[in-house]
């Protein structure tokens, strides 16, 4: 094949741009995760090498020294190829459990800037989990406190700062909930609380209660954001593949250490500790959200529940013979047969069948198990769009619900 000779570019903006750009990128990847001298972080059966948007590109590698001379290698000569030359200025690296001594080598060998942080698509990152509340949190929360004091003299209506809350602050805390979990105290969101009110009232007394402004518009609020709860739903988004079990490679990596499966954690007696669980900052956070949750949403177990993976190591489940609660128990909340199993295509050996019908009988007698799908569920088993928006208004309307329940 002779060179394809190029006509006509895109436009600046053109949606076709990234597109093209992506197509073009991808065998360098694949060379990437091929070569065997460029060590990833291995984790089980898992390899993570490397995480791309467009040209933005993450590498995660081990023997930095050798496996970043590799790398540099390899997309040098991916560069000859396609025109594409690295910027070393704007390459940046970080260490993990590495004596700062050895630093000023990895800079000498690779010619590459070593730093504590970076920024990567909007999140600073570093190698301490512990850092992202200060690096993230609270230099957004001056950002957002420094605009609305610049927006507070605008002409605007109670509905028009509304919606440039909504706009312009939401968009920004919803992706950060999302992109970068930090633990959050109910002080934090009164701080946000109290600055978002400042703004909608311009620093004057408030005519209105901030409940009734959170309340969704259909039911005669003004729809003004209740951080606490994107905060929570956002999390969701997370405990969803704990819930859904199909996202390998995200699994493997969140549960490295796992003893028992995803859904024992999710649904360990109430009051029980899981300090090694808890150890993992991610994990931590993510769980204690959930539990907020399931205390408000389930007073017994779900039809999602899967027994056997609750039991079952994580490095040995395996997803295809999944029997949920749903697969296991009939209309009348009673456990199926064996024979009755076989004929939904689901094969269970007599040490399974001991461990589910153990683990039924100790679930009724504590919780109950549901016999439906409840509300909650439908949304995160079943819907992919507007997740968010669907589970922040199933909490608004419970949480207006309880408080108009305890009034009357």
């Amino acid at each position: 094949m002779g060179k394809i000779e190029i006509g006509k570019g895109t436009r600046q903006g053109c949606p076709l741009s990234p597109l093209l750009f992506i197509f073009t990128l991808e065998p360098l990847l694949k060379e990437i995760r091929r070569n065997q001298g460029i060590k990833g972080l291995k984790v089980r059966s898992e390899e993570y090498k490397i995480q791309a948007y467009a040209d933005d590109l993450v590498f995660i590698v081990e023997d930095l020294l050798d496996s970043g001379k590799n790398l540099l290698q390899e997309i040098e000569s991916y560069g000859r190829v396609a025109g594409f030359r690295i910027n070393k200025d704007k390459m940046k690296i970080i260490t993990k459990n590495m004596a700062r001594n050895r630093w000023s080598e990895l800079e000498r060998e690779l010619g590459l800037q070593v730093t504590k942080r970076i920024k990567y698509l909007g999140i600073w990152m570093s190698s301490k989990n512990t850092s992202i509340m200060a690096d993230n949190y609270t230099k957004l929360l001056a950002q957002i406190k420094t605009d609305l004091e610049k927006w507070e003299h605008l002409q605007l209506s109670l509905l028009g700062r509304i919606a440039t809350i909504k706009t312009h602050v939401l968009p920004k805390w919803n992706y950060l909930f999302q992109t970068a979990p930090a633990r959050l105290d109910s002080g934090f969101f009164k701080w946000l609380d109290s600055y978002v009110r400042k703004f909608v009232w311009q620093k004057k007394k408030p005519q209105i209660k901030l409940k009734m402004l959170q309340e969704a518009p259909c039911r005669g609020g003004f729809g003004l954001p209740k951080w606490e709860f994107y905060y929570q739903v956002a999390n969701l988004t997370w405990i969803r593949d704990w819930i859904l079990l199909n996202r390998k490679r995200i699994l493997t990596l969140e549960g490295y250490d796992l003893c028992q499966g995803w859904h024992h954690f999710l649904w360990r007696e109430r009051g029980k500790k899981c300090g090694y669980f808890k150890r993992h900052y991610l994990r931590r956070i993510l769980l204690e959200s959930w539990e907020r949750v399931r205390n408000r949403y389930y007073s017994m177990f779900p039809i999602w529940f899967d027994p056997l993976e609750a039991v079952t190591h994580s490095a040995l489940y395996n997803k295809e013979i999944s029997l949920t609660y749903q697969d296991l128990l009939d209309p009348q909340g009673e456990l199926k047969t064996c024979e009755e199993l076989m004929n939904q295509g689901k094969k269970v050996d007599w040490w399974a069948s001991a461990q589910i019908q153990s683990r039924v009988r100790r679930d009724k007698g504590k919780e109950g198990i549901y016999r439906s799908l409840q509300e909650l569920d439908n949304i995160l088993l079943r819907i992919e769009k507007k997740l968010l928006s669907r589970c922040y208004q199933l909490l608004v309307s419970r949480w207006i619900g309880e408080d108009d329940l305890k009034t009357s």
